[in-house]
């Protein structure tokens, strides 16, 4: 633990290739901008040659069998899914059940597993695109010009000088030294980070947030997350805030909430203060997103009754609403109310 914070603090990476150590600085703002117009140039100036499209990568996956064809819409499916299971996570340290706590993790990375193959096999053939060939080159660059002795000096102070096989080995330990989300967000609520933080929160790294490396940006970001969530009013338990599936489980559940109450809020303006006296409103929407908005606002008994009806007027075509069973419900329960009303009156 100690070791990973140190390095984010420096923006350094260190790594040792053929008993040589090397250090990896972070890019200044102008080497970005440098290798942003490198990639662009390269995406310009290699456009009429021949790299595969996103769909032709898409078809040669489907043709060898490696995917299905609907793999973007199934990925979309599969994240959703995650992002159900962790809200039913946190429910579950809520009310601390523990077997299901654990079959609910169980059931989270199986499903985070298929996320994986699927979109290591939908990206199988990105290399093969403009796209992917000139964030190659572009990452090169960065490579190129940032690669230093430990005493700061450029490795490489001309291209005509790269070692291809060196910078290929570069790259690959390079991605096997990232920092994944997962550590980051243990750095971030948990010690030496955390003393750190809350000595100085405003500036953490002594320097301007165009210099922060990308770890270092992240890791602030987690941790303003871990610190709205224990100044929130209704801040989770401990024990959530230590697992990040529940405590994405229970994020998830307030931004709803949120969401709920900004279209409650929208719908009250248009329906005017007598909504609450209404047993059903009708709303009018400018688009199919507003609808699915307002629809998410019926309760689990609304919608049945909704589909109940559905179902009632696919059968018969037109329908009298004192037809629905649910109106003929009503309708019973006001008659019976009046004759106890009635009887109490004669007493």
């Amino acid at each position: 633990m100690h070791n990973l914070v140190y390095r984010i603090m420096a923006g350094e990476l260190i790594i040792t290739i053929d008993d040589i150590t090397y250090k990896l600085i972070n890019p200044d703002p102008r080497t970005k901008y440098e290798a942003e117009c490198l990639y662009e140039n390269t995406i310009n100036s290699n456009r009429f040659d021949y790299f595969m499209t996103d769909s032709q990568c898409l078809g040669l996956l489907v043709t060898n069998e490696i995917c299905s064809s609907h793999i973007d819409k199934n990925i979309k499916i599969i994240s959703e899914r995650i992002d159900e299971l962790k809200v039913e996570l946190f429910s579950f340290f809520v009310s601390h059940r523990e077997d299901y706590i654990a079959k609910t993790k169980t059931m989270i990375d199986k499903v985070r597993n298929k996320q994986s193959e699927m979109l290591y096999q939908r990206h199988m053939f990105d290399h093969l695109t403009l796209k992917g060939y000139a964030e190659m080159i572009k990452q090169q660059f960065l490579i190129y010009s940032t690669l230093c002795y430990l005493d700061g000096t450029l490795v490489w102070k001309d291209t005509n000088d790269i070692d291809v096989d060196m910078l290929q080995n570069i790259l690959i330990n390079v991605n096997e030294n990232s920092t994944s989300q997962k550590e980051l967000r243990i750095v971030a609520r948990n010690d030496p980070w955390r003393t750190f933080w809350n000595i100085n929160k405003e500036n953490p790294f002594d320097k301007a947030p165009i210099h922060l490396t990308e770890e270092q940006r992240i890791l602030i970001l987690f941790s303003k997350m871990y610190d709205n969530a224990y100044e929130h009013p209704e801040c989770p338990l401990e024990n959530v805030i230590n697992d990040d599936d529940a405590f994405d489980g229970w994020m998830i559940g307030e931004r709803k909430k949120r969401e709920k109450d900004r279209i409650t809020d929208s719908v009250n303006k248009k329906v005017g203060k007598n909504v609450g006296r209404a047993d059903e409103i009708f709303i009018p929407v400018g688009s199919q997103r507003e609808a699915k908005q307002i629809e998410r606002m019926n309760d689990v008994s609304a919608k049945i009754t909704k589909l109940q009806r559905q179902k009632i007027v696919q059968a018969k075509g037109q329908v009298n609403d004192s037809s629905f069973p649910d109106r003929k419900q009503q309708i019973q329960m006001q008659a019976v109310n009046q004759q106890v009303a009635a009887s109490k009156g004669r007493k």
